[in-house]
């Protein structure tokens, strides 16, 4: 399945955020292909924290926790925490894919774009908002140089129908009390 396919069954296509070179992939025909500064929307109103396992070579282990706020126990000393969020961008990825990682600059970075998002007058209008890659920012750490990916909100939409359309193995489901917009599709 292509990435720019529309997902059926359990699969849904996924963008990677690579912190140690501070870069964006999306799978696409079996084979990662780069994407520079992606602008995308944001599910930030459905994000999950999750317990996660990446094995070299097989499907990442991922538990999530029905919420930001409920925790779960943790499955094994392999797995650590992350954050699983679907994004949207025809444009970027093609359409809807997942972002999960456990990164902590990546997750640090999330969680202050999820702060601002709660903040937001129009989060709590239902709104979602369009977010652009700006960059990186370089950290230097114990295990050497990773990258902070920078997110600047350039506006807010409503949410875009393709997040209903998706197929999840998860059985993530859209808040209720927002509407979907037919409008907002081709712009991303």
């Amino acid at each position: 399945m292509s990435l720019y396919d529309a997902p059926t069954g359990d699969f849904t296509p996924f963008v990677k955020y690579n912190a140690k070179a501070g870069r964006w992939y999306v799978k696409k025909d079996d084979e990662e292909l780069e994407v520079q500064n992606p602008v995308f929307v944001a599910d930030l109103k459905n994000a999950k924290k999750a317990w996660m396992w990446f094995m070299e070579g097989q499907a990442p282990d991922v538990k999530l926790f029905p919420d930001l706020t409920t925790a779960i126990p943790k499955p094994s000393e392999n797995h650590k925490m992350g954050i699983s969020i679907n994004l949207f961008s025809e444009a970027s990825f093609g359409g809807v894919v997942k972002l999960e990682s456990n990164s902590i600059n990546t997750c640090s970075a999330l969680g202050a774009l999820h702060a601002l998002y709660e903040a937001a007058p129009e989060s709590k209008e239902g709104k979602l908002p369009v977010v652009r890659v700006t960059g990186a920012e370089a950290i230097k750490g114990n295990y050497g140089t990773n990258y902070k990916p920078t997110f600047v909100i350039e506006k807010w939409v409503d949410r875009p129908a393709a997040f209903d359309a998706l197929a999840d193995s998860d059985e993530q489901t859209p808040a209720p009390e927002t509407v979907p917009a037919a409008s907002s599709a081709s712009e991303f």
